[in-house]
């Protein structure tokens, strides 16, 4: 996986892979500074009570970090 470098120090970033509760969780975190995103769960979403699948989960936090905001638009 090709990540961004982090917005904030320009550094490389890596998914980090965090335990709660018995609930396995993602984000991605720079390795200098380690701004990251929020954490993404795996397991079932109690919303919609579908089930999020590791590769879902890590999939959404690379989404989160990837995207970056645009100047100028409104």
């Amino acid at each position: 996986m090709n990540l961004k470098t982090c917005p904030f120090c320009g550094s490389p970033a890596e998914i980090k892979e965090q335990s709660y509760y018995g609930r396995t969780m993602y984000r991605v975190s720079c390795t200098k500074c380690h701004c990251s995103t929020e954490l993404v769960p795996t397991g079932i979403n109690l919303l919609n009570n579908e089930e999020i699948t590791i590769e879902a989960a890590q999939s959404r936090a690379v989404s989160l970090w990837q995207t970056r905001a645009t100047y100028g638009t409104v």
